[in-house]
């Protein structure tokens, strides 16, 4: 992903803290906050595309390193998938069995927490976004669940940034 990116000419921070800033052909963009703020479907398509890259480079890797044994390439596959299943674009279309979650998915995301590569938080998506799957592979599906998901990330984007003014005003 790093190298398609730097081909691309978009830059990728490196720093201790969580990545959640990209430059893609330059513009700035952030995958939640920019979602929750503007729901456009040109954000979404912007989200899609790395996502999809994502699965694939991370089930690669995954299944190279280790025989199959669990590592985090592995693990993260199975939440970019989850976060694929939530996306409303209808342009997307039905999605393949191979972009939706399974029960073998939940089986792997609690293999990981058991390893120590998932939190429990994440297990619960995987579990979840299985059970919804059969849901969330139509456009209409998707669009559905993923407009309730907006709005709960909104609300709690907003709860969140209220809190931080008034414990800044303190």
């Amino acid at each position: 992903m790093f190298v398609s990116s730097v081909k691309a000419g978009g830059l990728m921070y490196f720093t201790d803290e969580k990545l959640t800033l990209y430059r893609v052909h330059g513009e700035n963009w952030s995958y939640y906050a920019e979602i929750a703020r503007s729901g456009s479907n040109e954000t979404r398509l912007k989200r899609a595309r790395p996502l999809i890259q994502a699965i694939k480079t991370s089930g690669l890797i995954g299944s190279m390193l280790l025989d199959g044994n669990i590592n985090k390439y592995l693990c993260l596959e199975r939440l970019n998938r989850g976060a694929l299943l939530l996306l409303p674009l209808p342009e997307l279309g039905t999605l393949p069995p191979e972009l939706r979650l399974s029960l073998s998915d939940v089986k792997l995301a609690l293999r990981c927490y058991k390893v120590g590569a998932e939190d429990l938080v994440d297990v619960v998506f995987v579990m979840g976004s299985a059970l919804l799957s059969p849901l969330l592979a139509s456009p209409r599906g998707r669009l559905v669940i993923g407009k309730i998901v907006e709005g709960i990330v909104k609300a709690l984007t907003t709860k969140r940034s209220l809190k931080r003014e008034r414990e800044s005003l303190r």
